[in-house]
């Protein structure tokens, strides 16, 4: 299977929350991981801030920064390129989509010849993708 992930998804993989099992059974199956250009940028935003908050130690932080160093050598992550960029502005009009939310979803629109599903938690780009006949995995659902 090949998963592009979103970073509402893919943090669940680094801090335990609802979906993080589901994560991991998907990582399991997966034969490629996609992420796009600012993926592993809002990863470090919500680690760094929960450090900052004291609900991270610094040793856990360092140890995320390891897993996540590791993890990266092995997504496929994408480039920002024209293409993302005009679809990005096309989703941000169409669905009012925040702006790393479009770039999430324009990455993933690029890669749907090969993506077979879009794992994302958050809402409104699951709203978004839908209308996009994305089909998405929400890991904080049962289905």
């Amino acid at each position: 299977m090949i998963f592009f992930f979103d970073t509402s998804a893919l943090i669940k993989r680094y801090i335990a929350e609802s979906g993080s099992e589901k994560v991991d059974d998907l990582f399991k199956i997966a034969i490629t991981i996609i992420t796009s250009p600012v993926t592993k940028i809002e990863i470090y935003s919500t680690i760094n801030r929960l450090r900052s908050e004291k609900a991270l130690s610094e040793d856990d932080y360092s140890r995320l920064n390891e897993e996540i160093q590791y993890d990266f050598k092995y997504f496929k992550v994408l480039s920002f390129t024209q293409e993302i960029e005009s679809l990005s502005i096309y989703l941000i009009e169409k669905h009012t989509l925040r702006t790393l939310d479009s770039i999430q979803l324009a990455s993933c629109l690029s890669q749907k010849d090969f993506v077979n599903s879009f794992v994302v938690s958050d809402r409104k780009l699951k709203q978004a993708a839908e209308i996009e006949n994305i089909h998405f995995i929400d890991p904080t659902e049962q289905r």
